[in-house]
């Protein structure tokens, strides 16, 4: 057995594994699993040991090309009902009905065709061997008809859905994949007029130059296809690199604005004391950069007693400099929190009521408040964050 040839289906497998925990809880993604499952198992039979395997199993000659043409018919029609409830949920109901009702016919008629027909001797090239015999030739038609079916559907709905989607790359994305799926309606006309010439003039130039067109165009619309699904997903990929190299960054950045803080209020640590290297390594750096924030507005709300009226006021006089936005409130922030530190640690007594100039601890954009919290806070350096860069302990 060819590797190459075993490698197609087992990604088709881990594709459908990898969505099974996904299908527990959606519709859609039950469609979606099942479809690759189709998909899979099609291309599996279509191995020459699993064939004959199964030819052997059922006890019947070639039934292996009947299984392994009309999974992908099954298949097709779970993946347009994938499309259906994503594209128009609110009306998919009739439309999945009718799709799987003409899958089913699709399958039934193929089966009888194929029955009717001769199907011996055992061959594992089937399609080569009997597709002149008028049976096999209308057995495979219908399966083309439905799937052309769902090709058009397909484009329909995908060019259809994509003007309605905000991301650029996902329309782009969705538009190269309606092309290729308009592709490969074309190649199965092409294909067709390959079986009825197989049929009428079997030894003419009309079959082998279908063939040969057909796997072009084959080719040609499955990478575009292909394209078409492949741009989204890097796109995302990208963005998410972004983003955690953007949250590290931040993360490391405002590291000594959270030293400052939890040295003078150590109790609002939430369990241990990260090194710089294990921020740096961090499998989640979004979340503890919120974590972070966390410690740092709790070590604010613990210090508060210790601000006057004059410093808080001073710490609003400070933030006005700046437009309203998360400028402001770092700068409000960050010379409140300096105040009560300060005075935390230069033994001021804590006030018997706290100022009620207190900044806000709520903002719309929480990241880009702490990329501006530790831009304000560097501005001047601090004595912890120079112990640790000097390489002492904390």
């Amino acid at each position: 057995m060819s590797t190459r040839l075993a490698v197609l289906p087992a990604i088709f497998w881990l594709a459908g594994a990898v969505r099974l925990p996904a299908a527990r809880v959606s519709a859609a993604q039950r469609a979606l699993c099942t479809a690759l499952f189709c998909f899979a198992s099609s291309l599996t039979v279509h191995l020459a040991p699993v064939y004959v395997w199964l030819d052997k199993m059922v006890g019947v000659a070639n039934f292996s090309y009947l299984a392994e043409d009309v999974l992908p018919v099954l298949g097709a029609a779970f993946l347009l009902d994938v499309s259906l409830q994503i594209t128009k949920p609110e009306h998919a109901r009739r439309a999945r009905v009718r799709t799987y009702v003409l899958a089913g016919a699709a399958v039934v008629i193929s089966a009888i065709l194929f029955t009717s027909a001769p199907s011996q001797p055992e061959t594992v090239k089937f399609g080569q061997t009997f597709g002149g015999v008028p049976q096999i030739a209308a057995y495979s038609m219908t399966d083309i008809a439905y799937l052309d079916i769902c090709l058009v559907e397909f484009a329909r709905l995908w060019l259809r859905h994509c003007q309605h989607v905000s991301r650029r790359s996902m329309r782009l994305g969705l538009r190269l994949v309606a092309l290729g799926a308009l592709g490969g309606f074309v190649w199965s006309l092409v294909l067709a007029v390959g079986l009825t010439a197989a049929v009428v003039a079997p030894r003419g130039g009309v079959v082998a130059g279908a063939a040969n067109v057909g796997r072009a165009m084959l080719t040609v619309f499955g990478m575009t296809a292909g394209l078409g699904l492949l741009i989204p997903a890097v796109v995302t990929v990208v963005r998410r690199v972004r983003r955690r190299i953007a949250d590290v960054a931040t993360l490391c950045l405002l590291r000594p604005v959270w030293l400052s803080a939890i040295e003078a209020a150590p109790h609002v640590v939430l369990g241990k004391r990260p090194s710089r290297v294990a921020d740096l390594l961090a499998t989640r750096p979004d979340l503890r950069l919120l974590g972070r924030m966390v410690e740092i507005r709790d070590a604010m709300l613990a210090l508060r007693m210790y601000v006057s009226d004059e410093e808080a006021a001073a710490a609003q006089t400070a933030g006005q400099r700046h437009t309203p936005g998360p400028d402001r409130a770092a700068t409000e922030f960050s010379w409140y929190l300096r105040a009560a530190i300060e005075a935390r640690q230069s033994g001021t007594a804590p006030r018997a009521k706290a100022s009620s100039a207190a900044p806000a601890l709520d903002v719309d954009d929480e990241y880009a408040f702490a990329k501006a919290l530790a831009a304000e806070w560097a501005t001047r350096p601090w004595p912890i964050a120079a112990r640790e860069l000097a390489g002492q302990p904390g």
